[in-house]
């Protein structure tokens, strides 16, 4: 993980320079893992652990679905060139 922080004077960055970091810094497999990792971490410490998943924590699992696929997708986008002149 590189620790380039493109921080402008009011200390937010544009959107060009956000996902350039991110990109630079998390593969798909990293968010994948990193996500895995943060809801079993979550459902360890709920009473009733992994044996029940209520409506919440699926909404949860199929949000990190998705950003894991959104992460996927955009890594494809610039790896093939369709992010040039945005990033």
């Amino acid at each position: 993980m590189t620790s380039d922080v493109l921080l402008k004077e009011d200390n937010m960055r544009s959107p060009q320079e956000a996902l350039a970091s991110f990109l630079g810094n998390y593969s798909p497999d990293q968010v994948r893992i990193l996500l895995w990792e943060a809801f079993k971490g979550y459902a360890l410490h709920a009473p009733e652990g992994l044996s029940v998943v209520n409506d919440d924590e699926m909404k949860i699992a199929l949000l990190f679905d998705e950003l894991v696929e959104l992460v996927t997708a955009v890594h494809a986008l610039r790896n093939a060139g369709k992010l040039d002149g945005l990033l």
